[in-house]
């Protein structure tokens, strides 16, 4: 595949870390290499961020690639917009938000913190912590916490709280809210049960999370509820899981199915 880079993305790539600089040198080779087939692939395991299938984007380890796809003369190409590196800026403070260096947040290690060790947080056997039994904590239920009834909880009706709209909220914008860039971010931090970082969420009111991923997506949003927790949903509004506190400060992911997925530290 015909490889091309805009001007932006050299001047952009000096600023980058040397190892980033190195897995996008060796991702242009793999590129160049592909055959129609290869590519195909390729593109399946990236993600395209625009509804008209114009951007996407390729990660490699902390490295992000944004790219496009044109045909000049017949010839299909890429073209490398952009990049970026999820490496956090020197003097970050991350240690004590990060629970592969801070083990009290390890719910493998600070058994207190995991379900399956403390049932009292387990909604499939606390069953007060389970909204098909609680129902004050089911949205379908209670609609006072249902962003699809209660349109002031609602980013795309209440546009004070789109990040898309109020660009105070967006992360990609006002870097006091993007982790990567602030060391001393107060938001939540997403953990799957691997300790992989899933994303972040910020807090525009105290009733209200919005969620992004790591490449700084707005993903959805949490609606607190009558124990402390949140109700998750996705951006078409739908709801998805729920956050019970772990009474530590910080809370366990469960999906509809009362499953753990995960974790957040606050």
């Amino acid at each position: 595949m015909k490889t091309l880079v805009a001007p932006v993305v050299a001047e952009k790539l000096n600023t980058l870390d040397e190892n980033s600089k190195r897995e996008f040198s060796a991702l242009l080779e793999v590129i160049s290499e592909l055959d129609a087939g290869g590519f195909e692939a390729f593109q399946k395991r990236n993600t395209l961020l625009d509804a008209e299938g114009n951007l996407y984007v390729v990660r490699r380890g902390l490295l992000r690639v944004f790219y496009t796809l044109g045909e000049a003369d017949g010839e299909p190409y890429l073209l490398v917009l952009d990049v970026a590196s999820m490496e956090r800026p020197r003097g970050a403070i991350v240690g004590s938000k990060d629970p592969r260096i801070n083990t009290q947040l390890n719910p493998y290690v600070n058994t207190s913190i995991n379900p399956y060790r403390n049932t009292s947080l387990n909604p499939y056997v606390n069953t007060s912590l389970n909204p098909y039994v609680n129902t004050s904590l089911n949205p379908q239920v209670n609609t006072s916490i249902n962003p699809a009834v209660n349109r002031s909880l609602n980013p795309y009706v209440n546009t004070s709280l789109n990040p898309y709209v109020n660009r105070s909220l967006n992360p990609a914008l006002n870097r006091s809210m993007n982790p990567i860039q602030n060391p001393r971010f107060a938001g939540m931090r997403f953990f799957d049960t691997n300790l992989e970082p899933r994303g972040f969420a910020i807090q525009p009111n105290a009733n209200l999370l919005l969620r992004f991923d790591p490449d700084l997506q707005f993903v959805g949003i949490g609606v607190r509820n009558s124990l402390g927790g949140y109700s998750l949903f996705d951006t078409g509004m739908v709801w998805t899981g729920y956050l019970v506190p772990d009474r530590r400060g910080g809370y366990l992911t469960f999906d509809l199915n009362a499953g753990w997925s995960g974790f957040v530290t606050a």
